[in-house]
């Protein structure tokens, strides 16, 4: 619909959406938004029933690249005086559900991005009676059927007293509906240091598998509950749910 079909409200929603995917979004293949209005009332209470966002190689940071994205919002509550001057701002917290698609190739640039690895760095892990520091240096992921995620990676491990050990690993994880993610093989990889310590062999396997799976992350004001994984050949295919707060 044209603006000039819109009432003056729904032409100040319909920026506030242009100007929210604005901020989330680089560059797109292909994106729609669809804006949903409310009745006129809620409409100049700067509310709307739902706004629906669809693309193809959608880029969200320059190395965050998904293939493909559906996005559905709940009710979208804003100031309306402050969106009609093109600053989009909350009233109240916003909930969607999100559909996402990503290539083997845009998961490992965006697991090695430093959006993603400055937050891998000197993480605290218990060893023993010890705390140590794990940073990732480089991981690794293969998607090679649709019940198994590979993940290949390279560590250091920090120890108080400031000795450091760098370690490459090889771990397999299978995904089943009813039971999760469980771990199917682990191994050192001996071209970095194939000698693990058994005392840190535990705690490392523990982190892998809850780093992969952890459901719940955090990105820019939005909470992001991934609620169901589904690999396939090549691509990884995400059904989560968002809560966004603030924009």
């Amino acid at each position: 619909m044209s603006d000039e079909k819109l009432g003056l409200g729904e032409q100040a929603l319909s920026k506030a959406a242009e100007v929210v995917i604005a901020t989330q979004v680089e560059q797109a293949e292909n994106l729609t938004v669809e804006v949903h209005a409310a009745d006129g009332l809620q409409t100049l209470q700067g509310e709307v029933n739902a706004v629906h966002i669809e693309g193809t190689g959608v880029v969200i940071d320059k190395d965050v690249r998904v293939e493909q994205l559906a996005v559905h919002t709940d009710t979208v509550s804003v100031d309306l005086m402050k969106a009609l001057f093109g600053q989009v701002q909350l009233d109240k917290p916003l909930d969607a559900t999100a559909s996402v698609v990503i290539t083997e190739a845009d998961l490992n640039r965006a697991a090695n991005s430093a959006l993603v690895s400055d937050q891998m760095q000197n993480l605290p892990l218990k060893v023993n009676d010890l705390t140590v520091q794990l940073s990732i240096d480089h991981v690794k992921f293969c998607l090679p059927d649709q019940t198994r995620i590979a993940m290949e990676a390279q560590v250091t491990v920090v120890y108080p007293q400031g000795n450091r050990r760098k370690i490459g690993f090889t771990s397999v994880f299978c995904i089943e509906p009813e039971q999760g993610i469980n771990l199917e093989r682990f191994q050192c990889n001996g071209s970095v240091d194939c000698h693990l310590p058994l005392d840190l062999a535990g705690p490392l396997l523990a982190y892998v598998s809850s780093f992969l799976s952890s459901r719940r992350l955090t990105y820019q004001g939005m909470v992001i509950y991934v609620k169901h994984i589904e690999p396939r050949v090549g691509s990884l295919a995400l059904q989560t749910e968002v809560r966004v707060e603030t924009l």
